[in-house]
């Protein structure tokens, strides 16, 4: 949060609200009523609450989230949100509150609130995970006591909270270290997306945690101007579907900076009343599975698409762009797509400058089409070193792809850059180890710049595997697999307990698709449906 905003809250005192919502959305079901963060009009309503209270109550708002009762006692503030015909169902009050948390109860309870929200953390806390650790214990504390009041509880993020420390992600060590029962998530779209992190994750990983949405929209890199919901780049009908499987039940409208903060309310509220978004399609599989197109190459690609889809795989990976309609025609989807057929894919890579207008080109055309052909995501290389420095190398890497990330978000396809090793198969590859791909895509920091991790590769190159990919997953976007040594079925001929990692990967929250890449020794088919049956965990 930032110091204006945390100010205005300290001078403003307590507060926020939120309706309930219907069950579970069905086919073209409507949204329920959006509600409105009263932080967007705060100048108005330090100047006329009434007034102000009316105007918002006139856009079609029944329910508000309230950032600060304004010189109000509690008691006279729920009297005039009832004037209007509103409903406070949470209140936002600062970290600093927990120190007289009988009194913020208090004011909770009697303005009718189902949730306190603490909405950041102090400064001082912030600089270590010890710190987080620290505010998740008290955290805690102050959700026992909410619970025991009647009231529930939240967190809301921000973006300094997926800033990494120590390899981690805050938000991450904060959900670990909180009660899931007592602490929910009031999760904000567009600071989680400023945060280069993907909001399915939380959904996936921590199922009827995330309670609470602050529904705001943003244009995406490098700026991250805020919009008016359904003005930017994310997804609506797609994430705010997925939000409500997982369990979220208010959607809240806020803009922190709108030069019309009456009209961007209104723009909101019209764009979330007439949304439609129909529910995810029912998914038996925590995890999604596909497997690469060239393991497979004397097979035809409807053959292929045929029989993985009889196994149980959503997807073939490794697929060039005219062959992206011949997967979706036979009933399978390309998970991950080539942007262009060129010889050299692998060495020449962002880590050479020289290259960079040719791949930028690729992928300015390739991305749009994929995006209209449902392609999630298209594969990138770091490339070969020819002599150059690790430094050099991650310079050039994240100079070319921050150029091309903007672009990315706009259409909602993730570049994913792959980690190969230099051991066996490709010397002189530069991105040959995790902390060189961190390196580079924590740097870009964008939701849409991401790691393909191949397990078989970096099995050869570091092991560890199941500890690094639960530290890394914020930053993977998609794996491959392959049996260690040979890149052969993941059988007991290997040397890895694949079972384990796919447990592993589906704990995270992983939304992504697992590839298998294997050339098997024997009926290939029958290893593939193996490899399922291991992932389908």
């Amino acid at each position: 949060m930032n110091r204006a905003r945390r100010e205005f809250l300290g001078r403003s005192g307590l507060a926020l609200g939120s309706l309930a919502l219907p069950p579970a959305l069905g086919a073209s079901a409507a949204l329920p009523p959006p509600l409105a963060q009263l932080y967007t009009v705060r100048a108005a309503m330090q100047a006329d609450v009434d007034g102000t209270l009316a105007r918002v109550a006139a856009i079609g708002y029944r329910g508000v989230e309230l950032a600060g009762l304004f010189d109000r006692p509690a008691r006279e503030m729920r009297a005039l949100l009832g004037r209007h015909g509103l409903a406070a169902t949470s209140m936002h009050v600062p970290y600093a509150a927990l120190e007289r948390w009988d009194a913020a109860l208090a004011d909770a309870t009697m303005l009718g609130c189902e949730f306190v929200v603490v909405p950041s953390l102090p400064e001082e806390l912030r600089h270590d995970l010890d710190g987080y650790r620290h505010a998740a214990a008290r955290l805690t504390e102050g959700a026992r006591r909410a619970r025991d009041a009647g009231l529930k509880f939240a967190y809301h993020n921000h973006d300094v909270e997926f800033v990494p420390l120590e390899g981690r992600l805050p938000f991450d060590v904060l959900l670990e270290a909180t009660d899931p029962g007592l602490v929910h998530v009031e999760l904000d779209i567009y600071w989680i997306l400023r945060g280069a992190q993907d909001p399915d994750r939380y959904f996936n990983r921590w199922p009827g945690r995330v309670r609470l949405l602050h529904v705001k929209d943003t244009g995406g890199g490098p700026v991250h101007a805020m919009a008016d919901v359904g003005a930017g780049i994310v997804d609506w009908p797609r994430l705010l579907a997925h939000a409500r499987a997982a369990g979220a039940e208010h959607f809240i409208v806020e803009h922190d900076s709108a030069p019309d903060p009456f009209a961007s309310l209104a723009a909101s509220f019209a764009y979330l009343s007439r949304l439609r978004p129909a529910p995810p399609a029912p998914r038996r599989h925590r995890l999604r599975q596909s497997v690469a197109r060239w393991t497979f190459k004397d097979v035809p690609l409807p053959e292929l698409c045929r029989r993985a889809r009889a196994i149980g795989l959503e997807g073939i990976d490794l697929l060039y762009p005219d062959e992206w309609a011949v997967a979706r025609d036979a009933g399978l989807g390309c998970s991950l797509g080539y942007a262009a057929r060129r010889e050299h894919f692998i060495q020449d890579g962002f880590n050479d400058p020289a290259r960079h207008p040719l791949l930028l080109a690729e992928l300015e055309a390739s991305i749009p089409g994929a995006a209209a052909a449902g392609v999630p995501s298209l594969i990138a290389m770091f490339g070969n070193r020819h002599g150059t420095p690790e430094s050099a190398d991650i310079e050039a890497c994240v100079a070319g792809l921050a150029r091309i990330a903007p672009l990315a978000e706009r259409h909602g396809v993730n570049v994913c850059v792959e980690l190969l090793n230099s051991k066996v198969n490709h010397p002189d590859y530069a991105g040959d180890h995790t902390a060189f791909g961190l390196a580079v895509v924590q740097r870009v920091a964008s939701v849409r710049v991401k790691l393909l991790y191949d397990i078989y590769h970096m099995q050869i190159m570091e092991g560890d595997v199941i500890r690094t990919v639960q530290q890394a997953i914020p930053w993977i976007a998609h794996f491959h697999t392959g049996g260690v040594p040979g890149r052969h079925a993941l059988d007991d001929a290997q040397e890895l307990n694949y079972h384990a990692i796919a447990r592993a990967i589906a704990e995270t929250g992983f939304p992504g698709f697992v590839a298998h890449e294997f050339v098997a020794e024997h009926d290939p088919f029958a290893a593939l449906a193996a490899a399922f049956r291991l992932f389908d965990v």
